[in-house]
Order: structure tokens, then C-alpha cells, then sequence
């Protein structure tokens, strides 16, 4: 068995060796883009649109991007958050017949508008007509103008809100409250699907309200679905929202048998 002096001669000699060799120097870190600051995307008015339409485009760092002028429509729904269930809806696939032609005609003609009266669109109807698969056809189509923004469910929504004081409490880092509304407040495009189906408190009122009133009051694209109309609204929710929805919306009641019973919404 070797003595302990050797051992450590030993080990001297192999590190002195280590130590000796030239090694490569570490490749340098790709220099972070200037102009999207290393996202990829660049944010620019829609040509010929309102004031509030931002149009998200490839810059042209992204060398196998496609062109820089080009909205990434694929990347535009997974940004967003669009439920998986309503991938490939759009104008095309809502069945059409007599009751829902006319309010089919509106939501196409709102979405295709590039100045609509009214910067909203409230669809309301009872369970089944379709509405979140036209809201999410709606969007997505503006998304493929390049106005995109982000879906979200009312009661979900108000949920996250609800979890970040739980997470904050126990310590774990969360995205703060502000942070959650300021994102939906300032998003070019928001689709707010199932307004009114969320239990209503005085807390509950007051976040929607920070929402829909901010949106309101910069004119920026929002598409809303209820199952309440606009007047049944202001009695569930009061007159501050109901109001807003009102003032702020181009309204489209959509009617017809249950979707759902025949597979199709």
C-alpha cells in the first residue's frame, strides 16, 4: 500500500498537469437584438386600423422566421391561450341557418371592419349557440391582421387573481395582482369569455371593472360573451359594468337550437 506521501505526490502531479492544459475559451453569448430586446417580435399600428389596433410582427433578427412584415399566426394562438378544443374554428366552420345568419353577417362584418363603430363586440345568448367559438374565430382573425392579445374565462380569471394573495401569503413567488391586470388592461385584444357566470361580490365587481373600464376608456378591441344580455348584465353585475358594456360594445344576440346537443359547438 502506498505511504500517504506518495499519494499526495500523486495528486500534486495530476493537478499541476490539469492545470497545464490549454483549454478552448467558452464561445461568446449571442448579442441580445436591439430592437425586440431578444423576443422576437416587434410591436407597430396596423395599417389602416384604429389607434388601439397593435400588430405583433417577426423582427428581423429571427433569421428562419418567415418575413418580418408577416403576422405568425400559429404563434399568435399559442400566445394567447385559446383553449385547445376550439384549434381550426373560425367563420367557416359555424353552422349556419336561418336564426343565426344575421348574427353570423354582424360578428364577420365587426371583426373585417377596420374602423368599427364600436371598438367591443358583446355576443350573448343561452348555453350552446356558439358564442365562444365565434369570439375565438373573431380573434383569431384579427390575429391574423396582427392584432393580437390573450383569452381568458371571467371565473378563471377572477381565480389566478384570488391565487396570487394565496401564493404571496405562503411565501412562493407568484405574479402579483397588478401585474395580472395591467396585462389584461393593456393587451391590444382581449376575449373575455362567460362574463356574469363568476359568483359576484363587491371584490369580483371591482376587478372587472379596473378591466373593462380601462379598455373602455382607451378604446381598445375586447370581445365579450354572456350568457346574459346587455340589460340583464347591469342587474347582475351593476351599473358601472352593465354601462360600460353597453357604451363600449356593438351587442349581438345569437339564438338557435344547442349547439353542443348536435356536436358542433
Amino acid at each position: 500500500m502506498d505511504s500517504l506521501a506518495k499519494i499526495l505526490e500523486r495528486e500534486k502531479s495530476r493537478l499541476q498537469q490539469r492545470a497545464s492544459m490549454t483549454t478552448e475559451p467558452p464561445e461568446p453569448e449571442a448579442p441580445v437584438c436591439s430592437l425586440c430586446n431578444g423576443g422576437g417580435l416587434l410591436a407597430k399600428p396596423v395599417e389602416g386600423g384604429q389607434p388601439w389596433e397593435i400588430g405583433y410582427f417577426w423582427c428581423s433578427c429571427r433569421a428562419a422566421s418567415p418575413k418580418s412584415d408577416e403576422p405568425h399566426t400559429a404563434s399568435m394562438f399559442d400566445y394567447s391561450e385559446i383553449p385547445p378544443r376550439f384549434a381550426g374554428f373560425s367563420f367557416d366552420t359555424y353552422p349556419v341557418a336561418k336564426p343565426t345568419r344575421d348574427p353570423l353577417d354582424a360578428i364577420i362584418a365587426w371583426t373585417r371592419s377596420e374602423r368599427p363603430r364600436k371598438p367591443a363586440l358583446y355576443l350573448h345568448g343561452p348555453v350552446g349557440t356558439g358564442k365562444t367559438g365565434l369570439a375565438v374565430s373573431a380573434f383569431v382573425e384579427l390575429g391574423q391582421r396582427g392584432v393580437w392579445g390573450m383569452f381568458e374565462s371571467a371565473p378563471e380569471l377572477l381565480d389566478r387573481i384570488r391565487r396570487t394573495y394565496q401564493k404571496a401569503d405562503a411565501g412562493e413567488p407568484t405574479e402579483s395582482e397588478s401585474a395580472v391586470l395591467h396585462k389584461l388592461t393593456d393587451m391590444p385584444l382581449l376575449l373575455l369569455d362567460d362574463l356574469g357566470a363568476e359568483r359576484t361580490t363587491d371584490w369580483v365587481i371591482e376587478r372587472l371593472f379596473v378591466i373593462l373600464n380601462t379598455r373602455y376608456n382607451h378604446l381598445r378591441r375586447t370581445i365579450i360573451t354572456s350568457n346574459y344580455t346587455p340589460s340583464e348584465l347591469v342587474e347582475r353585475l351593476g351599473e358601472r359594468i352593465g354601462w360600460r358594456v353597453i357604451d363600449f360594445c356593438h351587442a349581438v344576440a345569437l339564438k338557435g337550437s344547442n349547439l353542443r346537443d348536435q356536436g358542433a359547438a
